[in-house]
């Protein structure tokens, strides 16, 4: 979408916090959710100058809501957002499912990310999505059968301490997008469908 295109070129202008986008896609992702409810109890003491956005998803909204509230730690939790170039705008790392779509949005925002593939995924495609961003510099992968709370909470404040890391997978990340596909797609089908017209 040209709006998150447009977000990726944007100068990040200073703020007071940073801010850690978590999201499972559009429908939320259950296992997710749970990992980070979990991993709040190791990093509610350590995110004075970080806050949270959280995309639950709609099923787990009163759940992640309630979380937070027992936990004490502020966040905007969002069962969905129409608008993401906001998030993304906002965030300054990203924990997430590893889908076409999201990597895509988060490489052409040029953003940092930890990625818990889903397992069910067809032909394993998400887990090859994190891995061939990983390989590259640009995230930082975490299966799901190996994934617990401390785990994240572990990998989210190693990143958080180190800023320099950070901005090498944001740079990593922004050089691997490619937010011009669709138009290098649309006009090589054109070509295409020119040179086959000029062949009959």
């Amino acid at each position: 979408r040209e709006e998150i295109r447009r977000t990726g070129t944007l100068e990040r202008k200073s703020k007071s916090k940073r801010a850690l986008l978590v999201m499972g896609g559009s429908q939320g992702a259950h296992r997710l959710n749970l990992a980070f409810a979990e991993a709040l109890g190791f990093l509610k003491e350590k995110m004075n100058s970080w806050q949270i956005i959280h995309l639950s998803g709609g099923k787990d909204y009163e759940l992640m809501v309630r979380t937070y509230k027992e936990a004490e730690v502020e966040a905007r939790v969002y069962p969905f957002l129409q608008r993401m170039e906001e998030a993304y705008r906002e965030a300054d790392l990203v924990v997430s499912r590893a889908g076409a779509t999201t990597v895509a949005e988060i490489m052409a925002c040029g953003l940092p990310s930890i990625l818990v593939p889903y397992p069910l995924a067809t032909h394993h495609h998400q887990e090859e999505n994190a891995r061939w961003l990983e390989r590259r510099g640009a995230a930082i992968t975490l299966r799901e059968r190996e994934l617990t709370g401390e785990k994240l909470a572990k990998t989210i404040l190693s990143l958080m301490a180190d800023g320099e890391r950070m901005s090498r997978m944001a740079e990593k990340s922004r050089g691997l997008g490619r937010p011009e596909a669709a138009e290098t797609i649309v006009a090589r089908v054109m070509a295409l469908v020119t040179e086959r017209q000029g062949t009959k």
